[in-house]
């Protein structure tokens, strides 16, 4: 397949598919984001590819790679550097909880850091989307219902997630989870998408580096997994887990600031990049 990254931009007020294609960025013809494009990406038509319009990076006002998808299913735990750094022990099936689209936000877009906390940690992590209906599926066919591969920055609000057994709140802040700026077809990545240096970056200080390799349940065995007890849709996400490095596991800890940037890597996927300021109460 021809090495594209597809993204979602505003145009006139509505999501836009576009494309990444040989170094410039571009417009899709028609309309529509790119999800609707999802059962196609295997055999991806260039001739979509409007390079009448070519479009200027500096000002694209990206919108997330998927913008409403019925479900996000985070992993928990699943890399073993971060395991032993939060002193637990890994479980015979994956760790799952979810997020919600409230706290979805895109590339570049602020991220706020409220008054309640000041404890709000990064994760980078692997997001995969799923192209087409999975239900009660074999595991070796797995793969073929993940249509592409995205970064994700799981914010996490660190005394919330661990106010109850359950991760829910900490998990679900307003736009803390950032989410971007592509998608990269599962076609140009290497199978289960394995070996992908990952690495996270506040300002200019590396605190997180990992590989994708060192995952501890692969996307295959997560989409297996999850398929055997509901539907997974067009579109679902599904965010893989972080590597160790986490400001919680550090001392001192480091914490997300007023001000701060983050810039979170996944090899072959792009830079997702978001700030985070204070916000002032309604």
């Amino acid at each position: 397949m021809i090495e594209v990254s597809f993204f979602n931009f505003d145009q006139n007020g509505r999501a836009q598919a576009g494309v990444l294609f040989e170094g410039s960025y571009y417009p899709l013809k028609g309309d529509g984001d790119i999800v609707d494009l999802a059962d196609d990406f295997s055999n991806f038509d260039i001739n979509l590819i409007d390079k009448e319009n070519k479009l200027d990076p500096d000002l694209l006002n990206f919108y997330c790679p998927v913008i409403n998808p019925s479900k996000v299913i985070c992993v928990g735990l699943n890399y073993e550097d971060h395991v032993k750094e939060l002193s637990r022990e890994s479980l015979g099936h994956p760790t799952f909880f979810s997020r919600f689209n409230h706290s979805f936000v895109a590339h570049k877009k602020i991220i706020p850091l409220v008054d309640i906390s000041d404890k709000y940690d990064y994760e980078v992590e692997l997001a995969l989307i799923i192209g087409k209906k999975a239900h009660q599926i074999a595991k070796d066919k797995a793969l073929d219902y993940i249509c592409g591969y995205s970064i994700f920055n799981d914010v996490t609000v660190r005394d919330y997630q661990v106010r109850t057994s359950q991760w829910f709140m900490g998990k679900n802040f307003y736009q803390t989870g950032s989410f971007g700026p592509f998608l990269v077809p599962a076609a140009c990545l290497p199978r289960n998408a394995d070996g992908l240096v990952m690495q996270t970056k506040v300002n200019d200080v590396i605190l997180q580096s990992g590989n994708s390799s060192n995952m501890i349940f692969k996307p295959d065995e997560l989409v297996y997994e999850l398929a055997q007890i509901m539907p997974l849709e067009k579109g679902d996400v599904i965010i893989t887990g972080t590597p160790g490095g986490v400001a919680v596991s550090r001392s001192p800890r480091t914490y997300i600031n007023d001000g701060d940037t983050c810039f979170l890597s996944i090899e072959k996927l792009g830079i997702l990049e978001n700030k985070f300021l204070k916000t002032a109460k309604k």
